[in-house]
């Protein structure tokens, strides 16, 4: 027996033509977590996704020339791995 998927895409805040789009793994996984987040408001566990998922990289790069190295920190989720 078949089951419905209106409910799940309606979910994710997709028009018609965007349900047969394909999405990547990372958009899909940003939705869940902001609906996650959404229904945890005002609970124990409303900061549990970052929690558990959050993370800081650092990005470096240095000069060439000068040899001064710049850093800037980014927050995430969710990292891309080269496969």
């Amino acid at each position: 027996q078949s089951v419905s998927t209106t409910d799940l895409t309606n979910s994710f805040g997709w028009t018609n033509q965007e349900e047969f789009q394909q999405h990547d793994v990372q958009e899909l996984n940003r939705i869940l977590f902001s609906a996650i987040e959404e229904s945890l408001v005002g609970t124990p566990a409303q900061n549990i996704i970052n929690e558990l998922y959050h993370g800081t990289i650092v990005n470096k790069i240095t000069c060439s020339k000068c040899k001064k190295i710049s850093e800037r920190e980014e927050d995430f989720l969710d990292l891309t791995v080269a496969v």
